[in-house]
């Protein structure tokens, strides 16, 4: 929501082969994938040896006591993330049109709606699961599978939703902050959620030629994610002095909105964090307008 962002990292992937045995698979590729977008967002120019040097040590912070860990596991992410994601994410955005980019969003996110309906119950926000449930129907059928969001031109908005946030919403805290191999910033709480999150979501039961299906358009919509977040981490980067504590806290800081979104029973304000990405798992960029959608 978010194995996101990277805030960033939100969301919510992968899933493929069969039924019982590889289903726990499953269900950490299809996190792993909706993390993603957030997750190895966390990554990109690492700061000049000068730089780096002139810096204080890092001090333990508050909240994330595995700080020397994780900031060894965020140095791996970055490699990775400046070596393959963020590239195939920049030459992705620059030749995949705006209309396929809108039309492969809208067919991804109405995919999440049984796994956002079974969290807005467990939520008990049953008036955000109407709207889930009207969606999904509505784009399903008028919608031509997803592509198009009519329902969301009906005053209906999307609204994401995971088992990180539903844990906050009765209670649980955060816990420490983690740092995930290759998907970016997390807490405890919200990494857990994760993953009893994947094994609820019926996407992940899917076999044969749907899970590959499934699994591909979750590959290229982790792509698309990581597009959407590299005006915010190309901004952090040339800006906050600590990258790693930027992203860690700008993660944190949109977990907490999600949170409180889902204890009001409210949607977020338009064009505040993304659902449960990304400040997810990593920054995330804005929510798009439902209206400028195909």
């Amino acid at each position: 929501m978010p194995l996101q962002p990277f805030p960033v990292p939100r969301s919510p992937r992968p899933r493929d082969r069969s039924s019982a045995s590889l289903a726990p698979h499953r269900a950490s590729a299809t996190w792993a994938a909706a993390a993603a977008c957030l997750s190895l967002a966390a990554c990109a120019h690492a700061p000049s040896s000068q730089t780096a040097a002139a810096l204080p040590p890092p001090a333990k912070t508050a909240g994330d006591p595995a700080e020397k860990t994780n900031r060894a596991i965020f140095a791996v992410n970055r490699t990775v993330d400046r070596a393959a994601v963020a590239p195939v994410a920049r030459g992705y955005s620059k030749v995949m049109p705006s209309p396929a980019r809108k039309g492969l969003k809208n067919f991804t996110s109405n995919l999440k709606g049984p796994h956002i309906l079974i969290n807005d119950v467990l939520q008990a926000n049953f008036r955000r699961a109407g709207t889930t449930s009207a969606r999904f129907a509505i784009n399903s059928t008028v919608g031509v599978a997803g592509l198009f969001d009519v329902a969301g031109r009906m005053g209906m908005p999307f609204h994401d939703a995971d088992m990180g946030q539903t844990f906050g919403r009765w209670g649980v805290p955060p816990g420490p902050s983690l740092q995930i191999p290759l998907l970016g910033p997390s807490n405890l709480r919200d990494f857990s959620g994760d993953l009893i999150g994947g094994a609820l979501n019926p996407a992940t039961y899917l076999t044969g030629g749907a899970a590959t299906a499934v699994s591909v358009v979750d590959g290229v919509d982790m792509v698309d994610d990581r597009a959407e977040l590299l005006p915010l981490t190309d901004e952090l980067q040339r800006t906050s002095p600590d990258y790693y504590a930027s992203l860690r806290d700008k993660t944190a800081e949109g977990r907490a909105a999600m949170v409180a979104e889902a204890k009001s029973g409210r949607g977020k304000p338009e064009g505040d964090h993304k659902s449960g990405a990304p400040l997810l798992m990593t920054p995330t960029a804005p929510a798009a307008d439902p209206a400028a959608r195909p």
